[in-house]
């Protein structure tokens, strides 16, 4: 997602880093994953990384939930499970539902099936780290969190594209973690995202309505002063390839992020009211760059203007490129093209800000159908 002008530096530290040798969890979790209309290698890149999680298997239930008007969902996921079972050992589910979009309103309908302490959501295109859960336990159970979320990081692939969606990726999430030291406010993602069940209970029902259920998390969280935190190890996406699809789902992304704060207005307050004021400093400047790019050649306020923007934009992704996480997604064509790509997502906005006045709520997919 394209942030401008986000703190990056420096960053919050992670949760779960220093696990000691021969520790064991004792608490229980439940990892649900919603599909829908996902070819079948979502769902086998979806199982290979779900049953390579270091974590016991009397302590993990997965649960996968489709729908029942995609009976070739079903058959996916029913071969899947089968395959990588780990002989059987794994406490593995299929639950079918009438509908499973927007992800709000199938959560709401199976996180109540879960008796398990701590609950992570996995969306269907993401391949968790093996210690990505073991970490996040450590972090809730030893040290106190209530929330953790690990970093997603598109596949960087050998296409040019596809690298800069990485380093986008990479510097989104260091950025994240910036905006946590700095101001005490946490973004929350809709996947690789693990809590207590009495966390999440305080923000349900989820909001089932809209794009951007995991927006109004954050705030929720945020307001209840909850301690919210991120581990080390990160999660893989599928690669982007397609840059229509990339924009339009920023565009839902924004419209999603513009209907929270909407929405949200009159109860903003400390924390929560930092977040808003960023989040409107980073919209301002996304809708502020383009207009500034079709003025500077007529007036030389906006080439000046445009230029501290760029440059102030320029110095804050440089502050991420000491992140571990960046220089693994690092290339130079990738870095070059990171900011010209930025300019060119903020479009995204417009679209978003179009479809807010039209009541256009449509879920525009990364993927290509």
């Amino acid at each position: 997602m394209v942030d401008m002008l986000m703190p990056s530096w420096p960053r919050t530290p992670y949760g779960g880093e220093n696990i000691p040798e021969g520790w064991r969890p004792r608490q229980s979790v439940t990892i649900f994953t919603c599909f829908y209309r996902e070819p079948i290698q979502a769902f086998e890149r979806s199982a290979q990384g779900q049953q390579r999680l270091s974590y016991p298997c009397d302590l993990l239930e997965l649960v996968w939930v489709v729908s029942s008007e995609q009976a070739q969902d079903v058959e996916h996921a029913e071969s899947m499970m089968r395959r990588y079972n780990r002989d059987g050992r794994l406490n593995w589910h299929l639950k079918v539902l009438p509908c499973v979009s927007p992800k709000g309103h199938a959560l709401n309908q199976v996180f109540d099936l879960s008796e398990a302490e701590v609950i992570g959501i996995l969306d269907a295109d993401v391949v968790p780290g093996p210690d990505q859960l073991r970490e996040a336990v450590f972090a809730l159970e030893v040290e106190g969190y209530d929330l953790v979320q690990a970093a997603e990081v598109s596949a960087g692939g050998a296409g040019l594209f596809s690298q800069i969606r990485a380093l986008e990726d990479s510097t989104w999430c260091s950025s994240q973690r910036g905006l946590n030291r700095w101001l005490g406010v946490h973004v929350i993602e809709g996947s690789s995202v693990y809590g207590r069940c009495i966390t999440w209970n305080s923000a349900r029902p989820f909001l089932d309505t809209g794009a951007e259920e995991s927006y109004e998390w954050g705030l929720r969280f945020i307001e209840q002063g909850f301690k919210l935190g991120f581990v080390r190890t990160a999660s893989q996406e599928s690669p982007g390839t397609n840059v229509r699809l990339a924009i339009m789902q920023r565009s839902r992304w924004s419209r999603g992020e513009l209907q929270r704060l909407i929405s949200n207005r009159n109860r903003l307050s400390g924390r929560t009211r930092r977040l808003a004021l960023m989040a409107l400093v980073s919209i301002a400047t996304r809708l502020l760059i383009p207009i500034l790019i079709v003025l500077s050649p007529f007036a030389l306020s906006a080439m000046v203007l445009l230029s501290v923007l760029l440059l102030a934009e320029l110095t804050r992704l440089l502050c991420t490129a000491s992140d571990p996480l960046v220089r693994a997604h690092s290339s130079l064509r990738a870095w070059l093209l990171l900011i010209p790509w930025e300019v060119l997502a903020s479009a995204s906005l417009f679209k978003a800000i179009a479809d807010l006045a039209k009541g256009n709520n449509i879920w525009y997919s990364v993927r290509e159908s």
